[in-house]
């Protein structure tokens, strides 16, 4: 299904008199129609770019009256959330417009050391990201930077170059659409409930302080435990993290960051400006303070 065409259709899609989302013509190539139907709710992920796929799957096992459900699943079938779904595969495409480095894999080597100072990369993210002090979020976002450059120790310039690819290209895509949900938090819910009034699974993003947990900050303790993981916890968690903690420290940090070819890493030793000295001391209390 093509809606609001921006160019020529492809061969095979027709359009559909009768159909139309919000005014804009929607075609149909009715030729890979499935023999099947579905019933929502509908939830699913996909692949973004200049071409945004998503694969939606009906949900089992739940009650068919969304009133009956408790706020934990609600919050995994709302169409709210399914909306930050769109948002990171739709920012993807940004990525495509604005930043020219192509994949370079998403397999690394995971040796011991990687997996344990990846879990302490984790922790002092976690830890500063939760920290209402400033100044001891500062230290905390501390320690992650230096023990990334202790890991780095231990990484090949190509397994390195991997992690930071998949840091940037997925970590601020988890960004885009985690800040859109602290955004509507914040305002209190903008949505409309005649635009979905035939959507009993929208809730007017009232369960948005729960899916913000479930989001960021229980995604980012179960990837910092991970010790076999490869790229998905640093690349999407740990990416999506440094890049609210920039939010907070260092919030001109998007400015031309893409066009650069930035990584987060980088910026935040950028904006940390730590001496050799210091960085020995950070890794002094590292070793006392995560073991």
């Amino acid at each position: 299904m093509i809606v609001n065409p921006r160019s020529d259709v492809p061969p095979g899609y027709i359009k559909e008199e009768d159909l139309s989302f919000r005014g804009k013509d929607v075609y149909i190539k009715r030729a890979d129609k499935l023999p099947i139907s579905i019933s929502p709710p509908l939830v699913g992920g996909g692949g973004g770019g200049m071409v945004i796929t998503i694969q939606l799957r009906e949900v089992k096992d739940m009650p068919e009256d969304p009133s009956a459900m408790d706020a934990k699943q609600k919050i995994s079938v709302s169409t709210d959330r399914q909306l930050l779904v769109y948002v990171h595969e739709y920012f993807h495409a940004l990525q495509k417009k604005l930043w020219k480095n192509e994949s370079i894999g998403r397999k690394i080597e995971v040796t011991p050391e990687y997996a344990a100072l990846k879990e302490i990369e984790g922790q002092a993210l976690h830890n500063a990201y939760m920290e209402p002090d400033h100044q001891k979020a500062r230290e905390y976002l501390q320690d992650f930077a230096v023990a990334r450059l202790i890991k780095h120790q231990y990484m090949t310039k190509e397994n390195i170059a991997a992690e930071e690819w998949s840091s940037v290209a997925e970590g601020t895509a988890s960004y885009a659409h985690t800040r859109m949900a602290v955004l509507i938090n914040q305002d209190g819910g903008r949505g409309s409930r005649s635009a979905v009034a035939d959507d009993p699974y929208y809730f007017d993003f009232k369960y948005f302080d729960q899916l913000i947990q479930r989001e960021i900050t229980e995604p980012l303790q179960q990837a910092l435990g991970d010790t076999l993981d490869q790229l998905e916890g640093p690349g999407y968690k740990y990416g999506m993290v440094q890049c609210h903690l920039l939010d907070r420290f260092f919030p001109e940090w998007k400015k031309g960051f893409f066009e650069n070819d930035r990584n987060m890493h980088e910026v935040i030793l950028e904006f940390l400006d730590l001496s050799e000295k210091q960085k020995t001391i950070i890794e002094k209390r590292i070793k006392n303070t995560y073991g």
